[in-house]
């Protein structure tokens, strides 16, 4: 995912957008805050930015993994992914 973020234009970023999808990874890692920030960063849609908003816990930060605490990493990388993205 970092990859493909970082490549955004082209060869490069179709062979990682390739393997993402040929590799799907959502099993174990769309669990994770980070996952959903860079998912949404890398597809740059209103679905990603939105699953990654319901995320947001009662404290209004994020968590690492989904029913956890609050997490400073998390909420920063979040808030970023918001922040480029509006």
């Amino acid at each position: 995912m970092w990859a493909a973020l970082a490549l955004q234009e082209g060869e490069a970023e179709e062979k990682a957008q390739g393997w993402l999808k040929e590799n799907d990874a959502s099993g174990f890692q769309a669990k994770t805050t980070e996952w959903f920030a860079l998912e949404a960063l890398r597809k740059r849609d209103d679905e990603s930015l939105e699953i990654l908003v319901k995320r947001q816990n009662e404290d209004g930060g994020w968590s690492w993994l989904a029913g956890e605490e609050s997490d400073p990493m998390a909420t920063g990388q979040a808030l970023l992914a918001i922040g480029r993205l509006g």
